[in-house]
């Protein structure tokens, strides 16, 4: 079996690549005691094992024979993400730049779903919905630091990536500065003052003008605020009472997690 004949699945590529000793510690241990840990493939792609496919190449040893193949009706992403979350120790914001790769996989199966003409299948094992909460879901982070982590991708400097993917900078603070000219968003990382940065752009929103109010009778933001919470309240409350099976109380659990996000952001 030759390697040719494998694919590398995105999901191979979900996780930050490990550093130089990492890798060197890796090469060693598998010159020493062999291949110990199966790399997994996928419909014929692979989608965990990249840095031991590597060592074993560097080292001339054959790794064919350590593959293991799921089977087709599982969710690749979800494997990958199974055997490398307890290997890693990220933080939260390196997490959210695996969330936002997850996301783009995602994304491309409900597209490719929608123009197949496949309706989404409740029961099945691959991910349905908003493909962003799923994403931040099966990652463990929340859908605002997924947002943030796509900020930081599509409008932030390599540079400005690397740093909330080393681990130098959280992925709040990175977006922030991504929404600045190129040079600024490099003098802030040069410079190591990207989380300083980011709170003169917080501070700057703050004090920045507020619209004139307008003339005339101002809307009871208080009385609004109380009658917006009791509907919410009362529209819970009216569904628990018809005691629904408790796996359909995740849908609620989620949109009241949405309606949070929603405020917060509001706020911010």
């Amino acid at each position: 079996m030759s390697r040719r004949k494998w694919e590398f699945h995105p999901a191979c590529e979900l996780f930050p690549p490990m550093s130089d000793a990492e890798f060197q510690a890796l090469k060693e241990d598998i010159k020493q005691n062999g291949v110990l840990q199966d790399i997994i493939a996928w419909k014929g792609q692979l989608i965990d094992g990249r840095h031991r496919i590597k060592a074993c190449e560097e080292l001339g040893i054959p790794w064919d024979m350590a593959i293991v193949e799921i089977d087709e009706d599982q969710d690749p992403v979800a494997v990958a993400l199974s055997c490398n979350m307890h290997r890693r120790h990220l933080s939260q914001s390196q997490l959210s730049l695996v969330s936002d790769r997850v996301r783009d996989i995602y994304e491309k199966q409900a597209d490719a779903r929608m123009k197949a003409g496949i309706k989404p299948d409740p029961v099945a094992n691959f991910p349905q919905g908003k493909a962003r909460d799923a994403a931040g879901k099966a990652v463990g982070v929340s859908g605002k630091l997924t947002d943030a982590a796509r900020t930081v991708r599509e409008q932030g400097i390599p540079e400005l990536y690397k740093a909330v993917e080393s681990g130098k900078a959280t992925v709040t603070a990175a977006a922030k500065v991504a929404t600045l000219p190129k040079e600024e968003q490099k003098k802030a990382v040069e410079d190591g003052k990207i989380k300083e940065k980011a709170s003169e752009i917080r501070k700057a929103a703050k004090e920045s003008p507020k619209p004139a109010k307008k003339n005339g009778p101002q809307p009871d933001y208080k009385l609004a605020a109380k009658v917006a919470a009791d509907e919410i309240i009362a529209t819970v409350k009216g569904f628990l009472r018809i005691k629904p099976p408790v796996e359909h109380l995740e849908q609620v659990m989620e949109s009241i997690d949405k309606a949070s996000e929603m405020v917060e952001s509001f706020a911010q």
